[in-house]
């Protein structure tokens, strides 16, 4: 006997016969002998609608707190439909709404991006999940919605209900979190533009992370913070009406919620290509690359401008890395010459949640000036940081930054 947490997107909840093929596919479970909390999205584009609505009532600028009851509507209308689809076929469903005394999320106060209160939510949820499960019922909860300390209703952000899957996962201790979309899995690319994108087998949590943080929509980042080690979470399609089917499993766990620094064990060089409109020259770092590739030259990070490309290099191989990228320039009017610099130590800062990477640089560069420590550059992505310093301060950085970081 499995516990399961099994959260149905607003598409496959979109009509009347998905949410009775999806309710179909939980009683089939439930009778294999699991145990199985629902967690359920506003049907189709429902929430948009009701924003539209929200919008053109208020004159573009509701409250937000009268906006977070507004949306809600969405997920408290869906989890009665869903009940309903279960309680036709003969289960036992019980519906856990925000006004009722079997609400487990608990968050903070912000209006429209609350925070949930794990700790909180965890005694409450085993509290009042776990004896219906052992009595054989069905709750169907709300996704998306939390209440706080006053009982409010708040919402958790847009992509809510993939995050209050993920945490119901948590706090039960699930053996499994099945997110059920319109998609045979994770793919490799937008089906929609790349028709051939093949179904991923098995992906990682972090790997998951960096794909949705850049754009990809199965599901929504935030909610990967609380995968708990020893439950698993498969993304499927219950087109067939059958949520054991495959789909993708997400492996591993983030290795922390806060700031992971980390620093090279060796020094890096800088080898730097100078010439003309180097940004508008198609299929030039390309060429770079693989030029460095032929001479086993390792690349760790890389960065551009108008008339230079940077790449980072082992400090054991800049020269190899010059020589190598010289026999291009002398190819190419349009390269004038390349130089290089070694001693440089590579820090990395990745955090979940470094989106507001201006604040982030700003903080960082407080707090290595306020050692004595400068930074050489920075290069950036959506989930981390690179940061160039002095070989010799390097180590001092890390830890100067490990500690700040981190208070």
């Amino acid at each position: 006997m499995l516990l399961k947490v099994v959260k149905f997107g607003g598409s496959s909840v979109a009509s009347g016969e998905k949410v009775a093929r999806a309710a179909k596919a939980i009683v089939q479970d439930v009778k294999r002998g699991n145990r199985i909390v629902v967690v359920v999205s506003a049907m189709g584009d429902s929430t948009n609608r009701l924003l539209t609505i929200a919008n053109g009532a208020c004159g573009g600028s509701p409250a937000p707190e009268d906006l977070d009851e507004i949306l809600a509507m969405g997920e408290r209308i869906s989890i009665r439909m869903f009940a309903a689809a279960l309680r036709s076929l003969g289960a036992e469903p019980v519906l856990v709404d925000p006004q009722t005394s079997l609400w487990p999320v608990i968050t903070d106060s912000t209006p429209g991006s609350a925070k949930p209160d794990l700790a909180k939510t965890a005694v409450r949820a085993r509290e009042t999940m776990l004896p219906l499960l052992e009595e054989g019922k069905i709750p169907v909860v709300a996704g998306f919605i939390g209440i706080d300390g006053a009982n409010r209703i708040t919402t958790i952000g847009r992509g809510g209900g993939d995050t209050s899957a993920s945490l119901m996962g948590n706090v039960l201790h699930a053996d499994e979190v099945v997110i059920v979309t319109d998609v045979d899995g994770i793919l490799s690319a937008d089906p929609r533009e790349i028709p051939d994108a093949r179904i991923l087998n098995c992906i990682t949590v972090q790997e998951l992370w960096d794909l949705a943080v850049n754009g990809a929509g199965v599901m929504h980042h935030l909610s990967l913070r609380y995968k708990r080690k020893g439950t698993v979470i498969r993304v499927v399609n219950n087109e067939k009406g059958d949520i054991m089917t495959k789909g993708t499993e997400i492996t591993g766990e983030l290795e922390s919620v806060g700031f992971l620094v980390g620093l090279g064990k060796e020094p890096k060089a800088a080898v730097t290509v100078v010439g003309d409109q180097m940004d508008q020259r198609r299929g030039l770092l390309y060429r770079f690359s693989r030029q460095l590739s032929e001479a086993d030259v390792t690349i760790y990070s890389i960065s551009a401008s108008t008339y230079s490309i940077t790449f980072y290099v082992d400090e054991k191989m800049e020269r190899t890395a010059v020589a190598s990228l010289h026999e291009l320039v002398v190819e190419d009017d349009k390269l004038k010459a390349v130089t290089s610099r070694g001693g440089i130590g590579l820090i990395t800062v990745a955090a979940q949640g470094l989106q507001d990477k201006a604040s982030m640089l700003s903080r960082i560069g407080t707090l290595l000036e306020e050692q004595g420590h400068q930074l050489i550059g920075v290069n950036t992505s959506t989930a981390e940081l690179t940061l160039l310093v002095e070989w010799e301060d390097a180590e001092a950085c890390r830890d100067v930054l490990h500690s700040g970081l981190a208070s």
